[in-house]
């Protein structure tokens, strides 16, 4: 029999052993478990991406240029919408019993009153930080240690002038904190290569009521496949009493038809000239 070594017996030494790898084997699990998903709140979307924003990632919005020049300093990003995601984010975040933190990094991604009106307003603000950040290695290096908090539900950053490296690096962080990111960037960097989970862009569509609506197009999702004939745009209103966007069915019009497809108008009725808002 082998020596085991003082004040110990091979079976103490096995017990050990057995612990240690069972410990291993819990920790594997929980390191390649499917993340948790954050839901829009929109049931398209959500069907699409297998329930919602996956929670240890990053998700891009790219949202208009300002008065139509392709400039990236001149850009309008898609508050509203990312407000909406980060406010759903606490409900869907099981950190403690409160939700959370919402960081928003880089001042041009800063919610504005009106984004946060309403009771999941309110409570956004009441769980929110602000973070000034101003050139982009700043802004990635704040948004590199927010997204691996585990105290933090949902980063919200200016995402502008990103390039590969650094959105492979905001992914992996994102992936190790198992916090929802939310990258806000100009529509003049479609063209660049991303590490993201998703990229969608956001625009104002025609509304017939007093209430802003914007269409949510989605325009990559790795790991979701969808079929051709499958829907990727969708129209969300806001609802000034709740401040959350709600999803409107059928809302696709003339302005939003798909090229080459005719839009659908009722016969016996006039054409309504549609009118654009951004909030």
């Amino acid at each position: 029999m082998g020596y085991a070594g003082p004040n110990t017996t091979p079976r103490v030494e096995l017990s050990r052993l057995r612990s240690a790898i069972e410990e291993v084997e819990h920790r594997s699990s929980q390191l390649f478990a499917p993340s948790p998903v954050a839901p829009t709140g929109w049931i398209g979307p959500d069907d699409a991406l297998g329930g919602g924003l996956a929670c240890g990632a990053v998700h891009e919005w790219f949202g208009l240029m300002g008065g139509g020049r392709r400039d990236s300093r001149v850009w309008l990003p898609p508050i509203s919408v990312l407000s909406h995601l980060a406010a759903r984010s606490l409900t869907a975040s099981g950190v403690g019993g409160d939700g959370g933190l919402v960081l928003w990094i880089g001042r041009r991604c800063w919610p504005y009153p009106r984004s946060l009106r309403g009771r999941w307003g309110a409570r956004l603000l009441a769980r929110s930080i602000f973070v000034e950040a101003g050139d982009i290695d700043e802004r990635v290096w704040a948004m590199d240690l927010a997204l691996r908090c585990r105290a933090v539900a949902a980063v919200v950053g200016d995402g502008s002038g990103l390039n590969m490296s650094e959105s492979r690096r905001l992914q992996l962080a994102a992936g190790a904190g198992g916090v929802l990111g939310l990258l806000a960037r100009p529509v003049c960097e479609l063209g660049e290569i991303s590490a993201a989970r998703t990229r969608w862009r956001v625009s104002p569509a025609p509304s017939p009521v007093p209430l802003p609506r914007w269409t949510v197009e989605l325009l990559h999702s790795k790991g979701a496949q969808l079929a051709p004939e499958e829907a990727r745009q969708w129209v969300v209103q806001r609802d000034d009493a709740t401040g959350s966007l709600g999803l409107v069915p059928d809302a696709l019009d003339r302005s939003l038809a798909p090229a080459g497809r005719p839009a659908v108008h009722e016969p016996g009725r006039p054409a309504r000239t549609p009118t654009r808002r951004i909030a």
